[in-house]
């Protein structure tokens, strides 16, 4: 098992710039395919948006963060390093369309 790496950052909306509360964060493997595991971990956004992830193993992944009435965006792909925090990642959800 690799040893893991830690990623920390905020999500934001990307229309009014403000922190987005109870975001749900999860990594995503090399595959693209989200972690859902016992082993894997998914966060919650706090009141400013900030989330940690300290269970990510190393090597290249990205994350995922959703809410249902802004959708889901993801980062670009990081080279986790084992042990290695990863600096400020920040994360814009855009608004969904109306149906």
């Amino acid at each position: 098992m690799r040893r893991a790496a830690t990623v920390r950052g905020r999500v934001i909306d990307l229309v009014s710039g403000a922190p987005v509360e109870g975001a749900l964060i999860a990594w995503v493997d090399d595959g693209g395919q989200a972690r859902n595991g016992a082993k894997e971990r998914f966060e919650r956004t706090d009141a400013l948006g900030r989330f940690l992830l300290d269970t990510v193993p190393a090597g290249p992944r990205r994350l995922l963060a959703g809410r249902e009435d802004l959708g889901e965006a993801f980062t670009p792909p990081m080279e986790l390093e084992p042990g290695v925090v990863a600096q400020e990642v920040v994360i814009e959800l855009g608004r969904t369309s109306s149906k």
